[in-house]
């Protein structure tokens, strides 16, 4: 019988021990910086808080599948993948063979969420056909899916502010300890290696695009946005959002704690700090008689997010305003009207599916679709076990677009970025309460 050798098993406790080592006493490698703020953030801050983000599963509607025949020398690939070349170019190493000895034939991937840019299936399945001697079709459980799943990589963050007497924003410090995982994915995808050496390729090197978003879209004069590199037991992947999904969460959320601290409207004390972003304010506008905002009053459950990915005048922004409270069955999202400026659309009827396709998706995101590990493992290992929403569960949403002459910007990451901040802050306007970890209810507070 085989015997397998586990040198670095995933293990919850383990990984945010390591993040908590990192965030604390980790070399920080500066991603943006504006004006001094060394000098105006030496001394304390007005307010610190901490947020983090658990591992996230892709919870794909359909598993990994693969069929191939191996004859003559040559292997037929049929499968769902993201990108079919580096995937045929993987199977052929695996087999030794010339690229040019491989036919794939890519089939739908069925809503993988990015899960299907990596390509572990499809060499399991041309080794087994070239060992069968055989056709082979291959389909793997949903308990495999999560086991061999690359999630989206958990992270945690100190977000610190300086601020004026009127509340404003003088001087504001983003630090974030998460793995370079995207950095390992490129290392995977186009470097053929595998997980184990990808990870260690990429370890101690800051990786922008792991936490791609964390720069916030206000002025601020004084800014310093730090990735700590951290190197935890668990490789990690793509996934819808990527890193916008989480530092949108906790850029939104910093800014709703610090509108509190102030005792400010939150949606106006976003515009006053929108300087030079005259897209995204709009948005914000827009998005208020849409939803018909109250000012976020205690007890009203609703809350305000708002976020921008790409250039201000080449990229996309959106603006959200959620409806949500607390019983005894979890959260329920009543309602989302959101605000969005892409560009020049092409397809109003796909743009619209799309940012709606997005806040569910965020939905997802913001109250589940996590797990914890323990032995290398995951602890979840069955679909329902990931509380996503249910058709029953999808709150009503509103959609607008702002009508733009801007180059076209494909929407669907926008609304992923922006559920959970604007669900976290209904829920503070609802109950009081904080939450600052996805998914939202997971810690005691």
């Amino acid at each position: 019988a085989p015997r397998f050798t586990v040198k670095e098993a995933a293990d919850s406790l383990a990984i945010e021990q390591a993040l908590e080592q990192a965030l604390t006493y980790g070399d920080a490698q500066t991603l943006a910086e504006a004006g001094d703020p060394d000098r105006w953030l030496r001394s304390d801050f007005d307010l610190a808080v901490r947020y983090q983000a658990a591992p996230a599963l892709h919870a794909t509607l359909e598993t990994a599948a693969a069929t191939a025949r191996f004859s003559g020398g040559r292997l037929e690939l049929w499968a769902g993948v993201q990108a079919p070349e580096a995937a045929r170019r993987a199977a052929a190493d695996a087999l030794g063979l010339s690229a040019a000895d491989v036919v794939l034939y890519p089939v739908p991937a069925g809503g993988s969420f990015d899960r299907r840019l990596e390509h572990d299936h499809v060499i399991e399945a041309a080794i087994l056909a070239r060992e069968a001697a055989r056709p082979v079709q291959l389909m793997w459980s949903r308990w495999q899916e999560h086991v061999a799943g690359l999630p989206r990589p958990p992270m945690s963050a100190t977000l610190a502010a300086r601020t004026a007497p009127t509340g404003e924003v003088v001087a504001w410090k983003t630090r974030i300890a998460a793995p370079s995982a995207l950095r390992e994915f490129g290392h995977r995808l186009f470097g053929g290696q595998p997980h184990w050496q990808a990870r260690q390729s990429a370890a101690g090197t800051a990786d922008p695009q792991a936490v791609d978003g964390a720069v916030p879209p206000y002025a601020v004069p004084h800014l310093i946005v730090q990735h700590v590199p951290a190197e935890i037991p668990l490789p990690a992947g793509r996934m819808r959002g990527n890193g916008h999904a989480v530092t949108a969460f906790f850029t939104e959320s910093f800014v709703d704690e610090l509108a509190a601290r102030a005792g400010r409207e939150p949606l106006s004390y976003r515009m006053a700090m929108l300087g030079g972003q005259p897209r995204l304010a709009q948005c914000l506008l827009r998005v208020s008689a849409l939803a018909n905002w109250n000012g976020g009053k205690d007890g009203s459950g609703q809350g305000v997010a708002c976020h921008r990915i790409g250039a201000e005048d080449s990229g996309g922004c959106i603006a959200v305003i959620a409806s949500a409270r607390r019983d005894e069955n979890g959260v329920r999202v009543d309602r989302i009207s959101a605000v969005a400026d892409i560009g020049r659309i092409v397809n109003a009827d796909i743009a619209r599916q799309q940012i709606e396709g997005g806040l569910v998706f965020g939905i997802g995101l913001a109250l589940g679709s996590s797990t914890g590990y323990a032995r290398g493992l995951p602890v979840n290992g069955r679909l329902g076990a990931l509380d996503l929403p249910l058709l029953a569960d999808c709150p009503d949403i509103a959609v607008e677009f702002i009508a733009s002459a801007a180059e076209p910007f494909d929407p669907g990451e926008l609304g992923v970025a922006v559920a959970a901040p604007a669900i976290a802050n209904a829920l503070f306007s609802a109950t009081g309460l904080r939450f600052r970890k996805l998914p939202l209810l997971s810690e005691e507070v």
